[in-house]
């Protein structure tokens, strides 16, 4: 009767270690992943992607997904009123190796950067396309709409989910960017209450893609199968007399 408890206290431990295991890799992974202050924070004017690096090392493969977010530092406009009325960022890719699947906002309906203000959504945004030959972009703004507009300072504006669309061949690995965009059209824009553009630096993201490790397929395979027995077998009723 003891060893029968013992044994599915046990197994009760390692059935949630592995659910929780498998829950967090599925935040991590598919869900966007922000908050109200910068890992790596820049010096203004400045919009950057987080994180600045993204190895992709251990297990990626066709499929993979996995998050950015876009934040944003301005200490000056050109309007004398110091205040941003308007936002906007194009991130470019490398089209052969990622698909930006979604964006979106990083405080539900309005950016962090803007959660205090009344803001909408401006027309075409969010959009995606092509940029060039090699890259694609993914955009989306924000705009004051009415009362209080937002002050100078840092902020997230939005995050971008990426998915990968290839993995390089046995014995090399891939480096590139996902950057925000500064030129051409679209492009980012920090704008003022007068539509004027503010200057400011962008900061991208590399990342790195290795040859997907095949000998870690199996060892994968068997912790779900052993996750999902074992959520199974404890979902069964039991005699104990």
């Amino acid at each position: 009767m003891i060893v029968k408890e013992g044994e599915k206290r046990m197994k009760t431990k390692i059935a949630k270690f592995l659910c929780a295991s498998a829950i967090a890799m599925l935040v991590l992974t598919v869900f966007p992943v922000f908050a109200g202050v910068p890992s790596e924070p820049h010096p203004a004017n400045s919009m950057w992607v987080e994180p600045s690096t993204i190895d992709l090392t251990n297990g990626t493969s066709v499929g993979f997904k996995f998050n950015v977010t876009v934040w944003v530092n301005v200490t000056s406009v050109p309007s004398v009123n110091q205040v941003v009325g308007a936002w906007q960022y194009a991130v470019v890719y490398n089209k052969t190796q990622l698909n930006a699947t979604r964006t979106g906002y990083t405080a539900g309906a309005k950016s962090q950067f803007f959660e205090n203000i009344t803001s909408y959504l401006p027309p075409g945004a969010p959009s995606r396309g092509t940029a060039n030959a090699t890259h694609n972009y993914i955009m989306h703004a924000e705009s004051w709409l009415a009362g209080p507009k937002r002050v100078l300072g840092y902020g997230s504006l939005g995050w971008v989910e990426f998915e990968v669309i290839a993995v390089p061949p046995a014995g090399e690995v891939w480096t590139s960017y996902i950057s925000p965009r500064t030129t051409g059209t679209p492009r980012c824009k920090i704008l003022d209450d007068v539509a004027g553009e503010a200057s400011f630096n962008g900061y991208p993201s590399l990342y790195i893609i290795p040859e997907f490790p095949l000998m870690l397929l199996p060892i994968f395979i068997v912790l779900s199968v052993i996750a999902i027995a074992s959520a199974r077998k404890l979902r069964k009723p039991t005699l104990t007399g």
